[in-house]
This record gives C-alpha cells, sequence and structure tokens, in this order.
C-alpha cells in the first residue's frame, strides 16, 4: 500500500487521492471528477468539493451549496449540494452520519420523482447528464 505524500496517510491502489487530505488527485476536468466518482463509492466524500467548485464556476445558476458551519475547518466543509443538470437534480446531503446521494427528475421545477441511489450510481449518472448537457449546449 502507498503513502499520501501529503499528509502520510495509507492510499489504496483504487484511490484517486488522499481520502484524509485530498492531495494527490491529478483529476482536473468536470466529467473527469464525476467519472472518478463514480469509480468507486469511498470517491465522492474525497472530490464533492472539487466537482462544486467545478460547477460553479461553469453553470454558477445551477448549483446550490451551504456549508456546515462559518468558521475554521467547517467553512470548507458541504453540508448540502445541488446540481440541476437538464431535467435532474443531483444531490448530496451530509447529515453527519454519512452522505446521502439523491438524483431527482424534475418537470418546469416540480420534483416528479425522487430517487436515493449509491454515490457510484450517482456520480455515474451526473457524467451522463453532464455528457448530454456538452452535447446539447457546445
Amino acid at each position: 500500500m502507498n503513502r499520501c505524500e501529503n499528509c502520510g496517510a495509507p492510499l489504496p491502489t483504487n484511490e484517486i487521492g488522499c481520502l484524509y487530505c485530498g492531495a494527490g488527485a491529478p483529476v482536473t476536468s468536470i466529467p473527469e471528477l464525476a467519472s472518478a466518482i463514480a469509480a468507486g463509492d469511498n470517491q465522492l466524500r474525497a472530490l464533492l468539493p472539487r466537482l462544486a467548485e467545478q460547477l460553479l464556476l461553469a453553470m454558477p445558476n445551477s448549483v446550490k451549496l451551504e456549508y456546515r458551519g462559518h468558521f475554521g475547518k467547517a467553512a470548507h466543509e458541504i453540508k448540502s449540494f445541488q446540481a440541476h443538470i437538464g431535467d435532474e437534480t443531483f444531490v448530496v446531503e451530509d447529515d453527519g452520519h454519512g452522505l446521502k446521494t439523491l438524483v431527482n427528475q424534475e418537470h418546469a421545477g416540480v420534483v416528479m420523482h425522487h430517487e436515493q441511489v449509491s454515490p457510484k450510481h450517482w456520480g455515474e449518472r451526473i457524467t451522463q447528464a453532464l455528457r448530454k448537457y456538452k452535447e446539447t449546449y457546445t
């Protein structure tokens, strides 16, 4: 098992970056981040801040974030994430015990179907939605 060069934490071979400090993840583009999340359930917590940051830059009116606190480390911990892409809203909620990943189907701003999915499936779905969005709008 390798160790993180930044903090020395153990790095399992299937990890994109350090789950403790976030260092070492070479993934930078939105599709790469979403695909990396889809690669494994334990990737979401480590990669969500970067995905949120990239989506905020690319689609500022489509992303809503709520942070855990206002000061110190908590000011950077995402409590709730929502990204509206096409007719779906991708939601991640952290209740303090774990992440809850949801995909909502919407029509005219009304949630028609609410589905809780695994983080891996959430990553696959947001990857598909981003590809479709890119094909439609670029």
